[in-house]
């Protein structure tokens, strides 16, 4: 049993999830924005948690090959990021980003 669960059970509330991969956490970002999922980028190095999160929630995801990024690891995962940079250093030469079908 997962600890939400155990608190859960413990104080007789249902918990909400804040943090990522939640559509919470990403949603919450956008209303703060006030700005539509698809003029939003999540740029992270986490392709689950960051980037499927993100996407997840109608978000451009951009993967940087920095940080937690392993390459076996990105190769398995079902997320397929929409773009695929080096470094976050290299994000101001890659905007505006098109998306297909966009």
């Amino acid at each position: 049993m997962g600890a939400w669960r155990q608190l859960e059970y413990a104080s007789g509330q249902r918990a909400t999830i804040i943090g990522k991969p939640s559509p919470n956490f990403f949603r919450a970002a956008l209303t703060e924005l006030e700005l539509p999922p698809e003029r939003v980028a999540i740029v992270g190095d986490d392709i689950d948690s960051d980037i499927g999160g993100g996407q997840n929630t109608g978000l451009i995801g951009i993967l940087v090959k920095t940080g937690k990024y392993r390459k076996a690891y990105a190769n398995a995962s079902r997320v397929m990021p929409d773009l695929i940079i080096p470094s976050v250093a290299e994000l101001p030469a890659r905007l505006p980003i098109e998306i297909a079908g966009s």
